[in-house]
């Protein structure tokens, strides 16, 4: 059975990330990658984070989930979604972790 593991390298002092492949045989480690703070990203040509428009979907987006609520929300899944492709593919797209 083979394991994947994605950690956090917090003494990079960044959003650094390596992903290792844990089997039978040892422990496997790709190098660092930077992410992007998903919740500092700018929004739209906007001043509004992603940060700020998510902790406002989570925390008040049901209370009027209609009219130009659900365009605001639906900027936010799309904002969420791309990220996490570009996340995806900066991990796994390319090299040795796309190997594992």
């Amino acid at each position: 059975m083979q394991l994947l593991l994605i950690r956090h390298l917090a003494q990079s002092g960044v959003g650094s990330f390596e992903v290792q492949r844990v089997d039978g045989r040892g422990t496997k480690t790709t190098s660092a990658v930077e992410l992007t703070d998903p919740l500092s990203i700018n929004l739209g040509g906007s001043n509004l984070t992603l940060g700020h428009e998510l902790a406002w979907y989570l925390e008040s987006y049901l209370d009027h989930p209609y009219g130009p609520n659900q365009t605001r929300a639906e900027r936010v899944q799309v904002a969420l979604r791309e990220w996490g492709v570009r996340t995806f593919e900066a991990l796994f797209g390319q090299g040795q972790a796309r190997d594992f």
